[in-house]
């Protein structure tokens, strides 16, 4: 909606700008974690969006990576010859890069060759259900050796019990997220979370 609106860029920006805000309290509460946050590939199309990202991140004495930009892999269609050298020029300025539910596309391989990540997130469809299914535990496996010779990690999207992360880790999928871990929160109870050190169920 928010696309077809027209205000796409407008709304990229006020994201970026609220993340490093975070960030910036984060820090000034000892807190260095990183952010990461969704994009369209509309808001690579802003000419200007790496150089407004900067400039916040040097008024707020943020480092670069502690920001990464996901980029939802099914929307590769837009200009992916721009959209690559866009995310190429946030890399080279230290922002981290994602790929977010990979597998859902219908150009998966021409995306992760076009683009030079971080992180290659496997979406969730492929995560339910992995302990009995050789089919996905076959996906997975393929996704992981693909990203070890892309030189990037990959984090399983929608982990919600630990069968599901020990299987995982015996894959060589170091990196998760979901309801196993922990809910979607507001930033007040995740910093909360973070000043209390409190441990993550492996």
């Amino acid at each position: 909606m928010i696309e077809q609106s027209g205000r796409i860029q407008e709304f990229g920006r006020y994201v970026i700008a609220n993340a490093i805000e975070q960030l910036d309290l984060w820090h000034q509460q000892g807190l260095f974690t990183p952010i990461a946050i969704n994009l369209s590939p509309y808001n690579l199309l802003d000419p200007s969006l790496l150089d407004f990202t900067l400039r916040l991140l040097k008024n707020h004495k943020i480092e670069a990576n502690k920001l990464e930009i996901e980029l939802i892999e099914s929307a590769t269609s837009v200009n992916i010859e721009y959209i690559s050298q866009s995310l190429n020029n946030f890399k080279e300025a230290g922002v981290k890069l994602a790929i977010d539910d990979f597998g859902t596309g219908m150009s998966s391989l021409s995306y992760i060759s076009n683009l030079n990540v971080n992180h290659i997130k496997i979406d969730r469809s492929f995560i339910d259900g992995i302990e009995q299914d050789i089919r996905k535990q076959a996906v997975v496996s393929s996704v992981i050796m693909l990203a070890n010779s892309f030189e990037c990690e990959v984090i399983a999207e929608g982990i919600e019990n630990k069968s599901q992360s020990e299987r995982l880790i015996e894959m060589g999928c170091l990196y998760g997220q979901g309801y196993y871990y922990a809910k979607p929160m507001t930033a007040e109870n995740m910093q909360a979370m973070l000043q209390a050190d409190a441990a993550l169920p492996l």
